[in-house]
């Protein structure tokens, strides 16, 4: 999510803080439904 703010140029206008509910998502991906609505 960070990467696609970053790449959009969105960085002064969109904060993305990650908090994972498991150790075992730490550095997983987002979820791919939330990756397609938010490139749409």
């Amino acid at each position: 999510m960070k990467d696609m703010v970053v790449k959009a140029g969105l960085t002064g206008e969109i904060l993305v803080e990650s908090k994972a509910c498991r150790t075992d998502e730490i550095g997983s991906d987002m979820h791919p439904g939330t990756k397609r609505v938010l490139r749409a």
